[in-house]
């Protein structure tokens, strides 16, 4: 892992379950609780690129998986808008588009529509 990225800085959120940015990692507080699934989220956002979007994010997001941490997502309505094809950061007043997401959904719906009329 590169160095450099642990020089990130950490902010705690109420939301999703972590972000990267060129120059943050959000996670949300509710995984301090869980120090397993605290490190996983961490090191996941950790190797992910400073790029909007990239097949390494791409790939990483698709094959970094953790069951528990599914299961507790789906209990955890807060952490829902990681699922989000975007979001509002009202402090800083901007919108991301998480492309990742939005090209996940695509090739879902793709491969859905394509068994409905197999």
């Amino acid at each position: 892992m590169n160095h450099e990225k642990r020089k990130l800085p950490i902010r705690y959120i109420n939301h999703g379950l972590g972000f990267r940015y060129n120059d943050r990692i959000e996670i949300n507080k509710r995984l301090l609780e869980h120090p397993k699934w605290y490190k996983f989220v961490l090191d996941h956002e950790l190797n992910h690129t400073n790029k909007s979007w990239s097949l390494k994010d791409f790939i990483l997001d698709l094959t970094d998986f953790d069951f528990g941490l599914f299961l507790w997502t789906l209990r955890t309505p807060s952490t829902w808008t990681q699922f989000s094809p975007y979001f509002i950061n009202k402090k800083e007043k901007k919108i991301y588009i998480n492309y990742n997401i939005v090209l996940l959904y695509i090739v879902f719906s793709f491969v859905l529509t394509m068994l409905y009329y197999i």
